[in-house]
């Protein structure tokens, strides 16, 4: 079974950009625009890894990994964030949960090492 990647990005540029990046490695890119589609989108699919965006309007990055905790079925999905909000307390949230944080002025280049960890 092929490996899945959730986006979640208000903006469809992102999810074609990492569509891109994990095409090469036949891993399978579907995306959401935010955090509440993203949870309609996760009672039918497992993926492998989450992307998403700290910035959203209505469920910001945030608050959307927060309701992934409190699920069984989601709560043990690997979770990235990419941003190009320097909001401290996105800093701290990472840092609490250990999660990684992309820069979205360097994603390419970040996606290209996380695709190199997901082989």
């Amino acid at each position: 079974m092929r490996k899945q990647i959730l986006v979640v990005d208000d903006d469809p540029l992102y999810h074609d950009l990492v569509r891109d990046v994990f095409d090469a490695q036949e891993i399978d890119v579907f995306a959401a625009s935010d955090g509440s589609a993203a949870l309609f989108l996760l009672r039918t699919h497992n993926p492998s890894l989450i992307i998403s965006d700290f910035d959203m309007p209505g469920m910001n990055g945030m608050e959307f990994h927060s309701h992934l905790l409190k699920d069984r079925k989601t709560e043990h999905i690997p979770f990235v964030f990419m941003t190009g909000s320097s909001d401290e307390s996105l800093s701290q949230y990472t840092k609490r949960y250990g999660l990684r944080l992309f820069d979205k002025s360097n994603l390419v280049g970040e996606l290209m090492r996380l695709s190199d960890d997901l082989r």
